[in-house]
């Protein structure tokens, strides 16, 4: 970031931490101070292309590359034209065939390849599916589709939950609200309360501490505590010849063959045995492989 910097006045993000470059539909950037100063009665020509500019046509840049700020622009534009749907073609290698179009002119426009051409295809192509593009407008993909029912359907799993856990909290408080009362009704008659009636109001609380903790910290309620995980070692049927041990590596002279590891490599856990071992592995892995098996 600190060498991002503004084409005209030179200034660095390094120099002028506060620096905020602008985007227009060249896909040039400028700094908000050489906007100010060049685009002062509204237009004005870019610095890089000499292209005539409007100051209101001015954005944030969202990226560090001007080739993808433009890109992302160029892109938005034309999708809203080009916007049909998988469904809307017959097969899938013409939906294909739609999106390489697509994606060539964008290629075009960016790279200034044919833009005149380009630009005129797209005219053409606007004035021609008028009524279609309008349509797509508000229509869903298959996989907007989805994603949007899903939404919807974790918005109201996520409503009821909490509709359960709030009767569940009313419930609880009638309960509670019961108990001091029993309680009271029992001191008054000069009753003794044993330890374990005092428990019952200490337990119901925490059902519903533990039910919100779970709910925060997306943990599911499990009735029985989990068992303590075991680390199992990954085993791999070589189908071939038994692979040497590290010191039998060492022994036999296969490491002056192999890669060798400096400090760096050996305090990241990585020997000149790892490399070796690697090698083995995949020439003999398959060795005694008979097909006949299958």
């Amino acid at each position: 970031m600190d060498d991002v910097e503004c084409p005209r006045c030179r200034t660095t993000k390094y120099r002028n931490p506060s620096l905020q470059l602008l985007v227009n539909v060249c896909g040039h950037s400028l700094c908000d101070v050489c906007v100010s100063t060049i685009f002062v009665r509204g237009s004005g020509a870019c610095p890089t292309c000499n292209r005539t500019l409007r100051r209101a046509d001015f954005r944030e840049q969202q990226f560090d590359s001007a080739i993808v700020e433009r890109d992302v622009d160029v892109r938005r534009k034309i999708l809203k034209i080009y916007n049909k749907k998988e469904e809307d073609f017959q097969s899938l290698r013409e939906f294909n065939d739609y999106l390489e179009e697509v994606e060539m002119i964008i290629c075009n426009i960016v790279n200034n390849i044919d833009v005149d051409a380009t630009k005129k295809t797209v005219a053409e192509y606007e004035r021609a599916n008028k009524e279609t593009i309008h349509k797509n407008r508000n229509k869903l993909s298959k996989d907007e589709a989805w994603i949007k029912e899903s939404l919807e359907m974790e918005r109201r799993e996520r409503a009821e939950r909490l509709g359960r856990w709030r009767d569940e909290d009313e419930q609880l408080v009638a309960h509670q609200i019961k108990l001091k009362e029993d309680r009271l009704e029992r001191l008054i008659r000069g009753e003794f309360i044993e330890d374990e009636d005092m428990s019952e109001d200490t337990k119901q609380p925490l059902i519903g501490m533990k039910r919100s903790y779970n709910y925060v910290n997306n943990v599911e309620d499990v009735d029985e505590p989990a068992q303590p995980y075991t680390h199992t070692p990954c085993t791999m049927e070589i189908r071939g010849p038994s692979l040497p041990t590290d010191d039998e590596i060492q022994s036999r002279g296969f490491l002056p063959h192999v890669f060798q590891c400096n400090k760096s490599h050996t305090a990241g856990g990585f020997t000149s045995s790892t490399a070796c071992l690697r090698a083995l592995t995949d020439a003999y892995c398959s060795l005694f492989f008979n097909v006949n098996e299958i």
